[in-house]
């Protein structure tokens, strides 16, 4: 079975195919979804403190300019 990144999983799927659809710091953690990248501001066990969701293609866009050298 080829492996996918979590950008490359773009349908419902191929997200299931992934080992996780997350990833978490000790203050932020990060959502992969069919259509949307959703962030969001919060501590373990606490409430939320700002959460953003984010069309996957801008935030493809987003990373393209971060990842490019300039």
């Amino acid at each position: 079975m080829k492996k996918l990144s979590p950008q490359q999983a773009n349908t419902e799927s191929k997200i299931l195919k992934l080992k996780r659809d997350n990833c978490d710091t000790p203050d932020f953690w990060i959502l992969v979804k069919e259509n949307l990248i959703t962030i969001t501001k919060q501590k373990s066990g606490q409430y939320s403190e700002g959460s953003i969701d984010i069309p996957r293609r801008v935030f493809n866009r987003f990373i393209k300019f971060y990842t490019t050298p300039q």
